[in-house]
């Protein structure tokens, strides 16, 4: 009919002039096309990683290859192009210019320019890929689905595969977490309560009886002496130092590790520390502060109520500061003023 076909034709232009658009940050800065091509999607992807070497510089990963970048503290945000549409769920710089990230399809992804252009580095076919951790330039680890553990000693050249020691359970756990001390000393958390530490790094991978039963971890961070894994249901524990660098022995005792009082039930997806023990966990309807004794729920100011929403990591700045990210392209920023999370950057068509 006549009506539908000038419907569709108004349809058609309006498309046109909105894809033409790029989209915008909240302070105004253009967040710049996806590819040369300048294919834009005006879609609130899902956000599920976030890394900060110093006050300005920052990334943000996430749904269908998108990563967002800034070089002014997130008052605007760059789209890079990472060749992919795979989702990236970690993300992890050890400076401005050297970063890697990983995918679902088992992609480990490098740049060398700030995030600017990215190269496939790694890729384990059939294998979620769920973190990725360097220590240096040099020593890395990333870890996935089916016990996968991924380690490199030469900046992501060559990554070779490590196994856990003894793990005894009916199902291959999927690894979530991972985080180093340093070259020698990590831990590795996953399904099935599963928490495994190395000495040695990562020659041998010992699977360390936990207070928390067989619940799912989703991540770990390491401060100066102790970790601290979160895990579904608010599940969260505290790993000492002193247990990993036990190394085969930390095998044959719990007694150590001891669960943290979380004010909540709802799942955990993400923690970061700072080296004296103090930092954010996040996850559903959830930012909690851990001013390394207790944890305290704290507030979100967003258009997206906190009720509903989800966080999927979190990063520290300088000074105190936190970034956190999640739902349809949320990203949120610590006031210290008020000591609330504000949202930083709003997606406009």
């Amino acid at each position: 009919m006549l009506w539908r076909k000038i419907v569709h034709k108004v349809w058609v232009v309006l498309f046109i002039l909105t894809a033409s658009q790029p989209a915008m940050s909240a302070e105004g800065g253009v967040i710049k096309p996806a590819d040369e091509t300048g294919r834009q999607r005006f879609v609130k992807d899902n956000l599920f990683g976030v890394d900060f070497v110093d006050a300005d510089h920052g990334w943000v990963t996430g749904y269908y290859g998108t990563v967002l970048r800034t070089d002014d503290g997130g008052k605007a945000w760059q789209l890079s192009a990472i060749g992919s549409t795979e989702l990236l769920r970690r993300v992890d710089f050890i400076d401005e210019n050297t970063g890697w990230a990983v995918g679902h399809r088992g992609s480990i992804f490098h740049t060398i320019d700030g995030g600017q252009t990215w190269d496939t580095q790694h890729q384990s076919p059939d294998t979620y890929l769920r973190d990725i951790s360097f220590i240096d330039r040099n020593v890395g680890w990333a870890v996935g689905h089916n016990a996968t553990i991924l380690h490199t000693k030469d900046g992501g050249q060559t990554w070779v595969n490590q196994e856990l020691a003894n793990y005894v359970g009916r199902d291959i756990p999927r690894l979530s977490g991972i985080a180093a001390f340093d070259a020698a000393h990590a831990i590795a958390v996953g399904e099935f309560g599963t928490v495994a530490v190395t000495a040695d790094g990562g020659a041998t991978w010992i699977v360390v009886p936990q207070p928390a039963g067989s619940t799912t971890y989703t991540a770990v961070a390491t401060a100066r002496d102790f970790a601290v894994a979160v895990g579904l249901d608010g599940v969260a524990i505290i790993i000492p130092r002193e247990l990993v660098e036990a190394g085969a022995a930390a095998g044959r005792s719990s007694s150590k590790m001891t669960a943290l009082s979380v004010p909540t039930k709802n799942h955990i997806f993400d923690v970061a520390l700072r080296p004296d023990g103090q930092g954010f966990l996040v996850g559903q309807s959830a930012i909690l502060n851990y001013d390394g004794r207790k944890l305290e729920q704290m507030e979100a100011q967003a258009e997206r109520d906190m009720r509903f929403s989800w966080y999927g990591g979190v990063a520290l700045l300088p000074a105190g500061g936190a970034v956190v990210v999640g739902i349809q392209g949320l990203i949120l920023e610590l006031d210290q003023a008020s000591n609330k999370f504000a949202e930083k950057t709003r997606w406009k068509q």
